[in-house]
Order: C-alpha cells, then sequence, then structure tokens
C-alpha cells in the first residue's frame, strides 16, 4: 500500500507484471502438460522404473517429515546460525 500511495506507476507496473507472469506460467503449463504431444519419439518414452519411483518417494517422505517436524534440522543448525549473528552483530550478544 505504501508503493501504491508514493510511486502509483511503478507499483501499478510491479503488480500487472506479477499478474501476467503468473498468468504466462499457468498458460505454459496448461500447454506442456496438458497440451497433445507434437514429437513421435516421446511416445516411446518409458515410464519410471521402480528404482525411480522409490528415490521419489523418498525423497517426498523427507519434505514431509521437514515440513511437519523441522526441530531436529534446526536444532543442528541453531550454533551456526548463532555464531553468524555473533559476527554480523558484535555489539549484541549471543542468544542461546
Amino acid at each position: 500500500m505504501s508503493a501504491f500511495q508514493t510511486h502509483f506507476y511503478v507499483a501499478f507496473t510491479a503488480a500487472l507484471t506479477l499478474i501476467l507472469a503468473a498468468s504466462y506460467t499457468l498458460w505454459m503449463y496448461k500447454r506442456v502438460f496438458f497440451g497433445p504431444v507434437t514429437h513421435d519419439y516421446v511416445l516411446d518414452f518409458p515410464d519410471l522404473t521402480v528404482l525411480e519411483k522409490t528415490n521419489y518417494i523418498l525423497l517426498a517422505c523427507g519434505v514431509f517429515f521437514l515440513g511437519l517436524y523441522p526441530t531436529p534440522v534446526l536444532n543442528m543448525l541453531h550454533a551456526t546460525i548463532g555464531h553468524l549473528l555473533a559476527m554480523s552483530m558484535p555489539s549484541m550478544a549471543v542468544i542461546h
């Protein structure tokens, strides 16, 4: 809102750019994933193998685990982040 109040045309252009980019992305996604097959060699692509499916399932499980329970990773990164904060703000004490 403050951008619209101070520089209306710049903020309007930025908002219009976001809307056009989202529209183009959705249009492109529709054409790529749901459009007709235009090359014959694409029809010959094999389906995923069992190993590839297993890898994708394991990766998806890891992403869900980190999204639902990020505490182990955050606890592991706490010391490093505390050190970076101490280096960037030498006048402040390290937060524990």
